[in-house]
């Protein structure tokens, strides 16, 4: 911008000298003093080291004062690629549903080392055996019956009366039971404490109490359940 505003004073002396006012010497002093000041402001106006300059870059790029930037290259931007939305509804449905455990058979669910547990049978009926296990007036029993037996050479010691985690649900028709305390010898399957020779067989039940109208169910399950597995026996 320096460049413009010596032209421009140059570009005023040449036409003072035209106009017959090249010989300096014959200037008076105001008109000298007059020259003088407007020099200054044109330098003034146009300065770009001068912090007070009298004219903004914003005012010259107005007037077309300003001298052309060299045009720059537009720059390409790269468009980000967004995230592709997902159909979030079926993840909301499928984390409302519980989780499935995978069912496993009775003899699994147990783990007995050495001992296998299977389903024998099942039968309602107004008492179990000789014991003093017997339904109330207007009940009746539901007895599941399975088969412990030891396969290895070895006494085998079972113990579940402190698994308190178990459930043992009945489900009749569409009610739920859960069996009660049996008075017998090793205890039943729910509350089981016994001992095994080397190949022994035994017997431990599950004894439910109920409406003697259950007797003519159209659908009895019996589902074996912790925290980690579930092991469902269709008894009818």
């Amino acid at each position: 911008m320096k460049r413009n505003g010596i032209f421009i004073l140059l570009t005023i002396l040449s036409i003072l000298s035209l106009t017959g006012c090249a010989d300096f010497s014959d200037l008076t002093e105001e008109q000298s003093n007059l020259i003088a000041q407007y020099s200054a402001g044109v330098l003034l106006r146009y300065s770009d080291s001068y912090e007070r300059r009298l004219i903004t870059k914003e005012q010259l790029k107005k007037q077309g004062a300003e001298e052309v930037a060299p045009e720059q290259p537009e720059t390409q931007t790269t468009p980000v690629a967004s995230a592709v939305p997902t159909d979030t509804t079926a993840d909301a449905e499928a984390s409302q549903k519980p989780a499935e455990t995978p069912g496993v058979t009775v003899n699994d669910f147990f783990q007995f080392d050495g001992v296998t547990v299977t389903y024998d049978s099942y039968r309602f009926a107004s008492k179990y055996g000789s014991t003093q296990i017997r339904a109330d007036e207007g009940e009746t029993l539901l007895i599941v019956t399975f088969m412990l037996k030891n396969t290895t050479g070895k006494t085998k010691e079972l113990n579940l009366m402190k698994r308190t985690d178990i459930s043992y649900q009945a489900d009749v028709d569409g009610e739920q039971y859960q069996p009660g305390i049996s008075m017998l010898e090793n205890g039943g399957l729910n509350q089981l404490s016994t001992t095994l020779k080397a190949g022994e067989k035994e017997r431990a039940v599950l004894i439910y109490r109920m409406n003697q109208d259950k007797k003519g169910a159209a659908s009895v399950v019996l589902t074996l359940s912790d925290k980690d597995r579930t092991a469902k026996v269709t008894l009818r």
